[in-house]
């Protein structure tokens, strides 16, 4: 039996033990899958343990990042990411994939058939570059919105210009919280949040 891991932090809401273990009973599967709520200060040491093991990983929110800055080698599209979300282990060796991109590229390509014009990220982690990779390809103008750097304060200046707004951050995750002010959302503004729970969110 394999145990496969997923790496977060704060993420007792997650779906992906129900999901996962579905998928498993359905193939006849006899394997694990368990959530591992781990913080940034101790990411690296309990992911790089997996190393030797016969399992493997799925990585998320806050620690797309530090994955990829983990792993021994990575992926076309988790190198132009520089984020991973899966971490297959190859013996003693860890290697990063990113799955993000082509599942939210086919979102995008659903939402949005024509593709956006301007579109305004709310978010910078990992999530948030896949998201602004697939728009680049798509030919989308992108503005960034983030605490960070103060940016998130110029939103309303932002969406002025923008047809599409996409949500990146975990605002709003299991709650009616909102990421932004509501009075910004227009009619024509199309809106795409990449969190699940609740369904449909508070921005939705």
């Amino acid at each position: 039996m394999r145990t496969f891991l997923l790496f977060g932090h704060g993420i007792s809401y997650t779906a992906s033990p129900a999901i996962q273990h579905a998928a498993l009973r359905e193939l006849g599967l006899p394997h694990r899958y368990e959530v591992v709520d781990v913080d940034a200060d101790g990411f690296a040491a309990r992911a790089g343990a997996m190393r030797g093991s016969t399992g493997g990983a799925n990585v998320t929110i806050p620690h797309k990042e530090a994955a990829f800055a983990l792993v021994d080698e990575a992926s076309t599209d988790a190198e132009e990411m520089r984020a991973v979300n899966t971490i297959v282990v190859d013996g003693d060796r860890l290697i990063g994939h990113n799955t993000d991109l082509p599942a939210i590229e086919d979102e995008l390509r659903a939402l949005v058939p024509g593709g956006a014009r301007h579109a305004v990220v709310l978010g910078a982690g990992g999530a948030s570059r896949a998201v602004q990779v697939a728009l680049a390809r798509q030919g989308t103008e992108v503005s960034v919105a983030q605490r960070r750097d103060g940016s998130l304060e110029r939103v309303g200046e932002l969406l002025a210009d923008a047809d599409l707004l996409v949500n990146c951050t975990p605002v709003g995750t299991a709650s009616g919280e909102l990421p932004l002010d509501p009075a910004l959302l227009r009619e024509d503004l199309t809106v795409f949040d990449l969190i699940y729970r609740p369904t449909p969110t508070a921005l939705v």
